[in-house]
């Protein structure tokens, strides 16, 4: 499997959802998020530890792959074969 993602640099974006959909399954920690908003004025909430954040339109939200954190669960895992199998069908689409 490690063969499959050897260089992130690279990455198609049929490699880039792979890798996403994987580190989901497996619950690994090396997915960040980036959350870009556009111009305005924006209404900021504090409660019960959870922040919120009140604004117009959508955000636009970029989870990413943090590949060298990435490699380092796939090097220290052994997958169950019936997801192995669904990531190396994914990246042949």
């Amino acid at each position: 499997m490690r063969e499959l993602f050897i260089d992130g640099s690279d990455w198609r974006s049929s490699g880039k959802s792979a890798a996403l959909g994987l580190a989901r399954t497996q619950k690994w920690d090396c997915i960040d998020t980036r959350i870009s908003l556009g111009r305005g004025e924006y209404g900021l909430s504090v409660k019960d530890g959870s922040a919120h954040i009140d604004m117009p339109g959508e955000p636009k939200i970029s989870p990413r792959v943090d590949i060298v954190r990435f490699s380092d669960h796939l090097r220290k895992s052994r997958l169950d074969p019936r997801v192995e199998a669904k990531v190396r069908k994914s990246l042949r689409s």
